[in-house]
């Protein structure tokens, strides 16, 4: 995400608080999508309806009368985040009339992108081939993207392997008006260990991964996955849905699988000494978890296991190990 950050705030109708082209109407009446009272429909207007559904808007910050009958999109006497994103995809334009989706539209504009929607579980990801693929990586990214109201945690997990340093980055948080994550794979060649310049993982680096996303510990603790990326060779799998999070709480089990044990061991060494924000080790890192340890309140270990195949397999569960970009 972070190597095209410019690219990606052009998803505008999905992940910026930026405002777009305004839509107006008469005074006399309640403008729905209208939150602020401002006159005008913008994507701050479903950033406030996710704070309201989100219990953090209280106080003089709370939504008045009028407030919540302008959010209420969908005239059903409730406010939710599918009025968030009614009111993102009126904005846009993807609307036939006021309600309607034109999902042939919506699907065009995100493939342009690079991100397919899943129906099933109403998030947005990227798929393997998604251009975004030729642009590589940079940490400066990371340092932008906090300006593109993207707000998250990250860690860094850097080896050495058949040849080449290793980075695996993942990311966890708020993108914009969704929350989500990513995992990512990268490459450089030893000669370029001074270069801040990452390759995305070619084909024959690709890393069979997974990740499950969990919005609180109380939703991990209770087994209640806001949504699955399902297992696959990827170089970046990622996955976002309509909410609002705490990128220091929300949780992420992320499952990789080693090609053999020595990458495997490079893994397991990044793991336990992560990389900081300086490119250095951060003396932080995950503990190995096993079964006779106590956990109640930590949520930085993996788990380490072979496969039938001898292939290696990482269970890692994060909230707060890495840093944050704000």
């Amino acid at each position: 995400m972070k190597r095209y950050f410019s690219l990606f705030l052009a998803l505008v109708m999905l992940v910026t608080a930026i405002p777009f082209a305004a839509i107006t109407a008469s005074a006399a009446d309640v403008l729905k999508g209208d939150v602020d009272g401002n006159g005008q429909v913008t994507a701050i207007d479903a950033r406030y309806v996710l704070r309201h559904v989100a219990g953090l808007l209280e106080g003089e910050d709370a939504l008045d009368e009028r407030a919540l009958a302008a959010a209420d999109m969908d005239k059903d006497d409730a406010v939710t985040a599918q009025d968030a994103r009614r009111i993102l995809r009126q904005v846009a334009g993807l609307s036939n009339g006021i309600y309607d989706v034109d999902t042939n539209t919506t699907n065009d504009i995100l493939n342009l992108f690079g991100y397919k929607y899943d129906k099933e579980q109403d998030i947005y990801y990227t798929d393997v081939e998604a251009w975004q693929r030729e642009f590589g990586f940079t940490d400066i990214y990371d340092d932008a993207a906090a300006y593109g109201t993207m707000l998250y945690t990250t860690l860094k997990c850097d080896f050495e392997y058949n040849g080449l340093l290793w980075r695996l980055q993942w990311w966890k948080g708020q993108y914009g008006v969704l929350e989500g994550a990513e995992l990512g794979v990268y490459t450089k060649k030893p000669e370029n260990v001074d270069s801040a310049f990452y390759r995305c993982a070619e084909d024959e680096n690709l890393l069979e991964m997974y990740f499950e996303y969990y919005p609180t510990t109380s939703d991990y603790n209770a087994g209640r996955p806001l949504f699955t990326r399902y297992e696959q060779e990827h170089w970046w799998i990622t996955g976002f849905k309509f909410g609002y999070c705490d990128p220091t709480r929300n949780v992420v089990k992320a499952v990789l699988i080693a090609k053999d044990k020595k990458m495997a061991d490079g893994i397991e060494a990044g793991l336990q000494n992560l990389t900081g924000k300086n490119n250095q080790p951060s003396g932080e890192g995950f503990v190995e978890y096993r079964p006779w340890d106590q956990y109640d309140d930590v949520y930085n270990f993996y788990v380490r296991s072979t496969l039938p195949d001898d292939r290696v397999k990482f269970e890692v569960t994060w909230v707060d190990a890495g840093y944050t970009n704000f």
